[in-house]
């Protein structure tokens, strides 16, 4: 935090929803990683060591970046994360300090207040971090959010206190588990940064990510539609053979979504992206390959994805009526938004958590729709639908990003928790709208560009 305080502290995109952008990027490494060993499973509780065995060396590394971002997170929020029971501190951001409190004090409040499962494997416990992650996108993905959550209602402020202190408990919790020393990783992190980017004041440090997306995806070239190209429509039920695991497929969301997060994280509200080159490259790439593994999921599992989706826009359409969005066309993010209530879970409400993400159902639209959807036909359907409720104002890339997480997050759950069928193409039709949504906002042409990645 203090290394944090000294460089980039005061930096208008040093914002709670940012930094939160930033920790999804870093979920989205760690889990590719735990892709890679998905059989791999905890120590057993009769080992006594002090560091991780062999077999996780490096592996779970990146929970050093995610809790350094967690903890710029809840500080930029006011959550005193050094004290779970704690309310929410008063102090201005100038005076605001964590409770101190010794990390195996943490440790012991985290074993308490967090349940993970007894039989698992690496794989399983990261998704189950990411799924606690996304309880948050529910709460800051359509609204502004103010350093020190100043600007929030003391409801909202309260929920925001409670899932922030509920990932710093799973994530200390699976630190733990895994027999990881979280101070000592995080003091060498801090040495190895500092050393780094020495000579970075200020914005500067934002540079820092233009490197690294660079480095890692200069190999991917941009992909541009010739105009007078025809663009063949691309059917949601086009074979697609999954590599691993339901879990690592699921993974697979995850890693996308956060990857694309990586681009979108240290812009500001209301900022135009620069989407050129490397960029747009990037999040065109990670998109088709979430558009790919969601039909792969939906295969695997005998569902049709067109028919879930449709089913699933209808649905949504009596819970979001035209009358009631035209009058309020905010209402959909606010009043009419069910999912603000994180507490609540998929059992109670199956059509909580993302259904305002979906647009509504309407004869003059549906009438549009072939038996048979296609990626063509969804997209349009879901920009008519929002067009409609004058929701398009609020369809902006980092919006739509964190709306895409939290809604992986509801396939996660669903999938951990072995939910039915029905449930998972609810879900997995909110990814899908989600997707090509934001793939609209960025003037990324998803149809040619899946059809160019991957051939038929």
């Amino acid at each position: 935090k203090q290394w944090y305080q000294r460089r980039v502290r005061g930096g208008p995109w040093q914002t709670p929803r940012n930094l939160f952008l930033a920790l999804i990027g870093e979920l989205s490494e760690l889990t590719m990683d735990a892709v890679k060993h998905e059989t791999l499973e905890p120590p057993g509780n009769e080992e006594e060591e002090t560091a991780p065995s062999r077999d996780f060396e490096g592996i779970l590394n990146e929970l050093d970046d995610v809790c350094s971002y967690l903890i710029c997170l809840a500080h930029e929020s006011h959550v005193d994360i050094g004290s779970p029971e704690s309310t929410r501190g008063e102090g201005k951001e100038e005076t605001f300090k964590f409770t101190v409190t010794s990390w195996d004090e943490l440790e012991v409040s985290a074993f308490y207040s967090t349940k993970l499962p007894t039989k698992t494997t690496l794989l399983r416990d990261c998704l189950g971090l990411c799924l606690t992650c996304s309880r948050l996108c529910d709460l800051i993905q359509f609204t502004d959010v103010d350093r020190g959550l100043t600007n929030l209602s003391a409801e909202k402020q309260g929920k925001i206190d409670r899932v922030i202190k509920s990932i710093f408990c799973h994530l200390t919790s699976l630190a733990s588990r895994y027999h990881y020393d979280m101070p000592r990783l995080l003091r060498d992190k801090n040495v190895r940064t500092a050393n780094k980017y020495s000579g970075c004041e200020g914005y500067n440090v934002k540079s820092s990510k233009e490197i690294v997306i660079n480095e890692r995806y200069g190999h991917l070239k941009e992909f541009r539609l010739d105009d007078s190209e025809e663009t063949k429509d691309y059917d949601l039920d086009r074979p697609v053979k999954l590599d691993g695991s339901m879990e690592s497929a699921v993974g697979q969301l995850v890693v996308s979504a956060g990857l694309i997060a990586e681009v979108l994280q240290w812009s500001t509200d209301g900022t135009p992206i620069d989407w050129g080159g490397v960029r747009r490259a990037h999040v065109t790439h990670q998109l088709c390959l979430l558009i790919r593994t969601l039909c792969g999921i939906a295969q695997n599992r005998g569902l049709d994805l067109g028919k879930a989706f449709l089913q699933k826009v209808k649905l949504t359409g009596e819970r979001y009526p035209v009358e009631k969005c035209q009058e309020n066309p905010a209402a959909k993010y606010t009043e009419l938004k069910d999912c603000e209530k994180v507490d609540d879970t998929l059992a109670q409400d199956n059509t909580s958590s993302g259904d305002g993400e979906i647009g509504s159902h309407s004869p003059r639209i549906s009438d549009e729709v072939t038996a048979k959807p296609t990626l063509q036909s969804v997209t349009a359907m879901w920009r008519r639908f929002s067009e409609e409720r004058d929701w398009l104002r609020e369809h902006t890339p980092r919006n739509l990003t964190l709306d895409l997480f939290g809604e992986v997050g509801e396939v996660i759950e669903v999938v951990l928790e072995g939910r039915g069928d029905e449930l998972l193409g609810e879900e997995l039709s909110d990814c899908l709208a989600s997707s090509v949504r934001l793939a609209e906002v960025c003037g990324i042409n998803l149809t040619a560009a899946i059809n160019h990645y991957f051939p038929q």
